[in-house]
């Protein structure tokens, strides 16, 4: 079966519905190398300790229309019907089930793309937090040759909306590609999966690529589902392709944070222990003044503070957020965040609702009515924690935490802690730890959830709007920091806590979510990595000394991240709050050490060109874009005054170290 129009041409195997073909006239390129694979739906129907209990889609109907294929598979009682059609260079997908058996289905893996081949310099990229690319993924990549339990090292899964900020993946060079994007706009779960397959019968080894989407939909026994839509699309060009054509998709629908002025202007944020784990104290409330004057010094109009309440840090999850009684207690606190807020800086605390210490009294008594449970009843571990300071332990005083289930009583219990942290405590802002990681299908049958999956997704529906208004009524220009981040958490959380994850290559996450802001941790005389933090419009988060010292203890750092938010806050509409668009428009040549990014207001009409030195030498790059054909450009710069030019499409800049020089442009 064979359905084509003037961009693609794509061939059904005639049993199982999968591609035996993916062939791409524009670009003369044919992605499937192992069409005898072909499969394009898998269900699985665990059954006892038979995990692997499934049932693939065989034995397809196929009716062909001007519209596209709809081809309906019956798998032992559960009647599933596949719609396909071609929109341009791409292929629309769409699942709807009717489970008309005695089994249930537990996750339904759709649309799967199978036997892809090797191309040259191929690589696989998605907007994901923990990594933006696998290099070379049918060669080193994903494992290399060497198969092990299960192929572990052949296989990468990760899941939308927790560590997948966007919905998207990407197989392809520089010229060409292959990208499946889920379309679906009520954030339902849904896990890429990744699976390297060797054939090592064959001489050379045949190495080809299965990507997949999974849903972890439960569907029982008379009941009927519609999965998400899916899309998948053949282009030329790179990655940057698939992401700009989701993201146009984003703009048309998904909401976007209502972010204070004060904090897309920020340069960051300077974070600070106080009491760590092990009781060791490095700072008390009295101390909150001096951090303030350290932050503003630095040019920061925010501190972020760990180890706030009375156990410490990481302690005593989730139950005990309250001032430190030995410190002056509430009294003593608020007075501390006065103070601060005297001098201009805004003080966030750690606050991490997400998970519990299964030992805590408060656990014992009622919280371990909330836990997240799996699908084989058990709770899911949430980790140790227990990290060491003064000692160095293995695991000797390691603890046990169970993650939570965002269900009704302990989202009551979550936005009472919050609302007492933000409100009695006087702090006006907080920081949600782990918050956008935590998308935990959850099976505990005393919450009764209609659907698993969709039972964090519903709960931080409900927190995070809820989390907002409480931070806003307390102070107008108060923030929400997430960790980690995503477009569904991104929608109330006015940036988010990265640690150094997201460099190097952050560029699918902000290209794809050019709204979101994020984080770049940063110890001291880390020069060239505040550059780059810049260049990306990443907050700083300025750990200096593992968070125990002030950036002040290092003058001439401190005051190159001065300079460096002196020039974020001159910016403006050039800058914070224009789109990263990369180097859309741009070509640069020299300029070894220097990273250049292109940033377009579309509403305001402005745009600008960052050049960041971040090796500590002088440098010469040379730019031409049709940004600056004929405009008045002014540059701006974090060690020279401004100056006015009229530029031409191709401009010169010469760099000192650890410059930054800033081309805005008021665009025609």
């Amino acid at each position: 079966m064979r359905i084509e129009n003037d961009f693609v041409c794509i061939e059904l195997d005639e049993d199982s519905g999968g591609f035996r073909r993916l062939y791409d006239k524009s670009s003369n390129h044919e992605y499937v190398r192992a069409p005898e694979r072909a499969m394009l739906l898998r269900l699985m129907t665990p059954e006892g300790d038979a995990a692997c209990r499934h049932v693939d889609g065989a034995g397809a109907s196929i009716e062909t229309s001007a519209e596209g294929v709809v081809m309906v598979y019956n798998l032992d009682g559960i009647e599933a019907q596949v719609s396909l059609s071609l929109d341009g260079a791409a292929l629309n997908a769409h699942l709807r089930m009717a489970n008309r058996s005695n089994r249930v289905v537990e996750e339904v893996m759709f649309p799967c793309v199978s036997g892809l081949g090797p191309m040259p310099d191929g690589r696989l990229v998605w907007p994901n937090f923990w990594t933006r690319e696998i290099v070379d993924p049918l060669g080193k990549g994903l494992g290399g040759d060497h198969r092990t339990w299960n192929e572990g090292g052949q296989k990468l899964v990760t899941r939308y909306p927790g560590h997948m900020a966007s919905a998207w993946c990407d197989y392809g060079n520089t010229e060409h590609g292959l990208a499946l994007e889920a379309r679906h706009t009520d954030f339902s779960p849904v896990d890429f999966a990744l699976h390297k397959v060797l054939d090592k019968t064959r001489t050379p080894i045949e190495r080809s690529l299965d990507i997949a989407t999974v849903c972890p939909r439960r569907v029982r026994p008379g009941e009927i589902a519609d999965l998400p839509p899916f899309r998948l699309v053949l282009h030329e060009g790179d990655w940057h392709a698939a992401a700009k054509d989701h993201r146009d998709w984003l703009d048309t629908w998904i909401a976007k944070p209502d972010r204070p002025a004060r904090c897309a202007e920020a340069i960051g944020w300077h974070f600070f222990f106080m009491k760590h784990q092990d009781g060791l104290e490095v700072h008390d409330y009295a101390d909150l003044p001096c951090m303030a004057e350290a932050a503003r010094a630095a040019g920061c109009p925010y501190l972020l503070v760990f180890g706030w309440q009375d156990c410490g840090h990481d302690n005593n999850y989730c139950y005990r957020y309250v001032p430190n009684k030995d410190w002056g207690g509430e009294a003593a606190l608020k007075e501390a965040i006065a103070a601060c807020r005297a001098i201009g800086v805004e003080v966030i605390p750690f606050f991490n609702g997400t998970l519990a210490n299964i030992m805590m009294p408060e656990h014992q008594e009622f919280g371990h009515c909330w836990e997240a449970k799996t699908r084989a009843g058990h709770p899911y571990y949430a980790g140790d924690w227990a990290r060491h300071n003064v000692d160095i332990p293995t695991r000797n005083r390691a603890m046990l935490h169970h993650e939570l289930c965002f269900c009704t009583q302990q989202r009551s219990y979550f936005l009472d802690t919050a609302r007492r942290i933000v409100q009695q405590y006087g702090f006006g802002n907080t920081q949600l730890d782990q918050i956008s990681e935590k998308v935990f299908c959850c099976y505990n049958e005393t919450h009764a959830h209609d659907r698993p999956d969709y039972a964090p997704i519903e709960g931080l529906a409900e927190l995070l709007p809820e989390t907002r208004r409480i931070v806003r009524e307390a102070n107008p220009e108060g923030i929400m920091v997430s960790e980690c981040l995503n477009e569904f958490t991104g929608q109330w959380c006015d940036s988010s806590w990265d640690w150094t994850i997201l460099l190097p290559f952050p560029e699918p996450i902000l290209y794809t979510l050019p709204w979101l802001l994020t984080s770049h941790e940063i110890d001291a005389l880390e020069f060239g990595e505040v550059n780059k933090a810049f260049a990306y419009k990443m907050h700083l988060d300025l750990k200096i000394d593992g968070g125990d010292a002030p950036v002040t203890k290092y003058p001439a750092f401190a005051d190159h991240i001065r300079r460096n938010a002196e020039l974020r806050r001159r910016l403006g509409e050039y800058f914070c709050t224009a789109a990263f668009r990369d180097q859309e428009r741009l070509e640069v040549q020299g300029g070894e050490g220097v990273l250049v990014k292109v940033y377009i207001n579309d509403a305001a009409r402005k745009a600008a060109i960052v050049a960041a030195e971040t090796e500590g030498a002088p440098a010469t790059v040379t730019l031409r874009s049709s940004l600056l054909a004929g405009a008045l450009v002014r540059i701006e710069s974090n060690q020279r005054e401004p100056g006015e030019t009229e530029a031409g499409s191709e401009t010169v800049l010469d760099l000192k170290p650890y410059e930054i020089r800033v081309l805005c442009v008021d665009l025609a």
